[in-house]
């Protein structure tokens, strides 16, 4: 099926016509031969793989130690929908990996993952200023449906992101991470294997 977002005024979502024309595989867990370490705080193992698992999102993702550049900072409220999305923010867990620092964010959410993406491209829209989306495609992350695209023009300093939402059992969850303007599926794509350690909560 092809998935098309609508009309989104400012923001990461595409316009009227704008549709996902890819469609990308299931992707599993990393294979390891040592039984991840399962963490919710920023304490984390010297080696081998960790488990950082969400305390409000509902997820955990799988990682080696190695490819942390920093401690992971976990959210520390749930997101309501309605306030600003922010790197950093109390409503998001940042990932701090070596290829780019990931952030995640999510609520309950019994649709599709088309009409979470195109929620968070309004909220973006209103709140940060961000651009319409571009280089749209169907995804999965953990084996759940989602919708991957990147923006730009968000903030005062006109940053660019890559950005993927994905639903599963009534949970949304958004990821995203800062990447360079006119990245394109190249920024979308090093996004979903950041994310191939995710399994659902």
């Amino acid at each position: 099926a092809v998935l098309a977002l609508g009309a989104c005024g400012d923001d990461e979502g595409a316009s009227s016509g704008s549709t996902v024309a890819d469609r990308t595989t299931t992707t599993s867990a990393p294979t390891t031969t040592t039984s991840p370490t399962t963490t919710t705080s920023t304490t984390l193992p010297t080696a081998g793989p960790v488990e950082l698992r969400s305390t409000h999102h509902r997820y955990a993702l799988t990682v080696d130690v190695a490819r942390l550049s920093d401690e992971y900072d976990p959210a520390s409220a749930p997101w309501d929908g309605v306030s600003r999305i922010l790197r950093g923010s109390r409503y998001v867990d940042s990932v701090p990996l070596t290829g780019g620092d990931l952030f995640l964010t999510g609520l309950p959410w019994t649709e599709d993952a088309g009409s979470l993406a195109q929620m968070f491209v309004e909220h973006s829209a209103e709140r940060n200023g961000c651009s319409e989306a571009h280089d749209l495609r169907e995804a999965s992350v953990g084996g759940a449906p989602a919708v991957a695209f990147t923006v730009d023009s968000c903030g005062s300093d006109g940053l660019a992101f890559a950005r993927v939402a994905a639903v599963h059992d009534g949970f949304g969850l958004v990821a995203f991470s800062a990447i360079q303007p006119g990245e394109g599926p190249a920024a979308v794509d090093r996004l979903l294997s950041g994310l191939e350690g995710l399994t659902w909560a």
